[in-house]
């Protein structure tokens, strides 16, 4: 359970990180008029509308091809997805950048979401 709250310290650590990188990467955006004000409801139209509140999105990587599943935050205390994550973590580091990937097939991801409901 101990490597469990690890790895979940780390995955919170990365989310963060993505988070901020896409209010930065919004910042940066060259269609958007630096001059207008930005109000929260800017920031909220430039998410996308299927990630809802409460949720995170993450790609399974199969034969070099993306799958992306949106899943709720909860499933970040599900063993089958910290058992996935620890095989992100061995593949790809926690150094990624925007959508989480993780090495495994879609249907193993499948089965992970699919087991808790």
């Amino acid at each position: 359970m101990k490597g469990g709250l690890v790895v979940l310290k780390l995955l919170m650590k990365m989310l963060r990180k993505i988070n901020a990188l896409s209010v930065i990467e919004y910042d940066l955006d060259p269609t958007i008029d630096q001059d207008s004000e930005k109000d929260e409801n800017t920031l909220v139209d430039a998410l996308p509308e299927d990630v809802k509140e409460g949720h995170f999105a993450v790609h399974a990587v199969e034969d070099g091809e993306l799958k992306r599943f949106v899943v709720e935050l909860s499933y970040l205390a599900h063993p089958g997805f910290l058992k996935l994550l620890k095989q992100a973590e061995e593949e790809f580091g926690f150094n990624q950048t925007g959508v989480l990937e993780i090495p495994c097939t879609y249907s193993d991801l499948q089965a992970v979401v699919g087991s808790k409901k």
